[in-house]
């Protein structure tokens, strides 16, 4: 592509590097130097070049450039979210709630939410899509994830440290006592740590696991990854529950299972010790970066904060609104655009770009689906070029996996 590019109303928020980009200035010329190199001059007379992660996303902005009559929504321009509808409280992490999002076509058609209860939930993911479905495990200050167990049998359990390493999140549990009785001793939340499965599926869990302090049992007693299945009463059917070995050398351990009963509904994990009676014990083990997911092998590890909050080392995220599709509403108020409108939107099913709609004055919903990565309407028909370069943002905004 060759020429130069002009787009009222493109600010610096429009442009994302890993590079500070003191020259880019809001309602500057751009051109492309490359496929991934940006070029341009400033206000101020002064060219520059972004480039490595630099992206331009003007495409709907550009649309609304002759005056055109509609609204367009991003939920991964941060700075057009609120959690309150005045707009005064920015959104600023993942799992806050939107208020308000603010219509970037410049039209000034934002939409907003005065019930505390309707309102969607901002959330990342990876562009590859969420494959740990551990959910939060990642918190490993959370009790909601990583739970204090009460002492049982002559064992106590204390979690006694927490921290990050090379971007990987670890939890240290310390097993001390003598036990009167065999016991089974989870770790994680394993309501959060489980979905929906049917027979015939391969499941796989996985951790990290080191042994830091004291000696590890020699016995059966120990840690253990728990892969099971689960009826829709929450039953378990069957469960694969190997010991695993753990050393002073930091392991990966992954449990495997093919998931058989006809009853099965869901896949369940759980990280247990599991400690036989008569045993004393005395050892700390540090558990890293844990993962659950479809398919037989542990693939690269992603980090699960919440449901609303998942990264994956090296690759970008990908920014939504969630919505519960039961009684969530972000609606806009625009006039009427009349019959020949367009209007578009990216989902985590697909993309649509509908022509010829008519569209009148009144509530427009900017939530489409359990995820909205973007969504707008414009009052006229779009040409080829113009149909082609929205159809390539909208699937940019997008999980691909």
């Amino acid at each position: 592509m060759t020429g130069f590019i002009f787009i009222p109303g493109v600010v610096t928020a429009d442009l994302t590097n890993s590079a500070t980009m003191n020259a880019a200035v809001d309602n500057a010329i751009y051109w492309p130097a490359g496929d991934t190199t940006f070029c341009g001059i400033n206000t101020f007379g002064l060219m520059f070049q972004l480039s490595g992660s630099t992206s331009l996303s003007p495409v709907p902005l550009g649309l609304f450039g002759a005056g055109g009559l509609g609204s367009f929504y991003d939920p991964s321009n941060l700075a057009t979210l609120f959690q309150d509808v005045a707009g005064t409280i920015p959104v600023t992490t993942p799992g806050q709630t939107v208020a308000r999002m603010l219509d970037r076509s410049g039209n000034g058609y934002h939409a907003t939410q005065a019930s505390a209860a309707l309102r969607p939930v901002y959330a990342r993911e990876p562009k590859v899509g969420t494959r740990n479905r551990a959910v939060g495990i990642a918190d490993v200050d959370s009790l909601s994830s990583w739970v204090a167990p009460a002492p049982e049998a002559g064992i106590t359990y204390t979690k006694v440290a927490t921290g990050v390493t090379g971007g990987e999140p670890w939890v240290e549990y310390r097993v001390q006592g003598t036990a009167t009785a065999t016991q089974f001793v989870q770790l994680n939340n394993s309501a959060s740590t489980r979905f929906p499965a049917v027979a015939g599926a391969v499941v796989s869990a996985s951790l990290k696991a080191q042994l830091v302090a004291g000696t590890y049992p020699a016995s059966i007693s120990g840690l253990r990854l728990d892969t099971a299945e689960l009826s829709a009463s929450n039953t378990q059917l069957q469960a694969t529950s190997p010991l695993l070995a753990v050393t002073g050398t930091t392991t990966t351990f992954t449990t495997t299972r093919t998931l058989t009963d006809a009853l099965t509904t869901q896949a369940q994990m759980r990280i247990l010790f599991r400690i036989e009676s008569g045993a004393t014990v005395d050892f700390t083990v540090r558990i890293t970066a844990v993962q659950f997911e479809t398919g037989a092998v542990r693939t690269a590890w992603q980090r699960s904060m919440s449901q609303f909050d998942v990264t994956e080392a090296g690759v970008p995220s990908v920014f939504y609104l969630a919505s519960d599709q039961v009684d969530d509403s972000l609606p806009a108020t625009i006039p009427s655009l009349g019959t020949n409108a367009t209007v578009w939107d990216s989902r985590g099913t697909g993309i649509t770009i509908l022509t010829a709609q008519t569209v009148g004055a009144g509530a427009f919903q900017t939530l489409r689906g359990a995820k909205t990565f973007a969504v707008g309407a414009i009052n006229r028909g779009l040409v080829s070029i113009e149909t082609t370069a929205l159809t390539a943002y909208l699937n940019a905004q997008r999980i691909t996996p």
